[in-house]
């Protein structure tokens, strides 16, 4: 893989200058404040990833050329990103209560939508007629971006995240609360369609596959779980053994294959159906906080609390590019 290779060279030269600035002006990293990653999103090929912080700062780095672009707007935690199916737009949440969305090559913001508190989840369909967003105040809201207004809310309290489904309709909403479960509702109706429970604590992140069938699900204990979308059943249980492992979790365009983000520092994916383990990705010192499989599904990229983003081969387990967001934003 060409690509591999270049991505490597560029992540050296990027890590190298950015080690070096840090020591001439901030001293040793341990000395430094670890600025954590919060949410990662990542175009087709990995060729672009958005990186979201907890100090409320968003960057774009290009991979392929190393450069880096700064957005601002946010003024707290960015607690979610989403790159629309065709790599044109951002949206990102965050906990100062705006969503926003961006034009990823200029870095313009084009829409603010003002939420009356911390807004958790942000997610937009394939054809950016809409943004879906997840609030504190117990409210999931459906915004039509060309008016800036909301058309519709769907009735879960303490709702942590939601979703759109992929098919071209996106015909339902998928939420996971505070209340332990996940629900399925009509997106033009909030018609309630069915309700997921089985977690034994509050659903923090859900994943719909994309031929409908599926629905994934993490909650604050670690677990993570398989649906069948149509009877409501739990399919499969990941665990790795480790308590409160699963931080984040995506599906492979194929529904091949899960990917979770672990406290451990470790991902993993897993054959979707089994639950067998098929590779362990090694490499983050700190719990990943955040992960996307990007829509060619060759590559994910993930983000962890101690301030690096790392691109992986889905295919070999092979790490292919690392960009230090903590020693980026110390240099600052």
């Amino acid at each position: 893989m060409g690509g591999a290779w270049q991505w490597l060279g560029t992540a050296l030269l990027t890590a190298t200058y950015l080690f070096a600035l840090c020591l001439s002006s901030k001293g040793t990293r341990a000395e430094m404040t670890v600025h954590e990653v919060a949410s990662v999103a990542a175009t087709a090929g990995a060729q672009t990833v958005a990186i979201g912080g907890v100090d409320g700062n968003l960057i774009v780095w290009d991979t392929v050329s190393g450069n880096v672009t700064n957005l601002s707007g946010h003024s707290d935690w960015v607690h979610d990103a989403v790159i629309s199916a065709d790599d044109e737009y951002l949206v990102t949440a965050s906990l100062d209560k705006t969503a926003k969305l961006w034009e990823i090559s200029t870095g313009t913001l084009i829409e603010t939508l003002n939420h009356p508190s911390q807004v958790f989840s942000v997610d937009i369909p394939y054809d950016n007629a809409y943004i879906l967003s997840a609030a504190k105040d117990n409210t999931t809201r459906l915004w039509n971006i060309s008016t800036g207004a909301v058309e519709m809310t769907y009735p879960a309290g303490g709702v942590k995240s939601a979703v759109f489904s992929k098919d071209t309709l996106y015909t339902y909403v998928a939420t996971g609360s505070r209340d332990k479960l996940v629900r399925l509702f009509d997106r033009k109706t909030a018609a309630m369609m069915k309700v997921f429970s089985g977690h034994r604590s509050e659903v923090k992140d859900v994943r719909l596959g994309p031929s409908g069938k599926y629905l994934a699900s993490r909650a604050l204990d670690g677990s993570a779980r398989l649906w069948d979308v149509v009877t409501g059943a739990t399919l499969v249980q990941y665990t790795s053994g480790n308590p409160k492992a699963v931080w984040d979790l995506d599906f492979t365009p194929d529904e091949a294959y899960l990917v979770t983000g672990e406290k451990s520092g470790n991902c993993t994916l897993w054959e979707l159906t089994t639950g067998t383990s098929v590779w362990n990705f090694v490499g983050h010192e700190g719990s990943v906080r955040s992960l996307q499989v990007t829509s060619d599904g060759a590559y994910f990229v993930s983000g962890d609390k101690h301030g690096t983003v790392r691109i992986w081969d889905i295919a070999t387990g092979a790490q292919l590019n690392l960009f230090d967001y903590s020693a980026y934003r110390s240099a600052k």
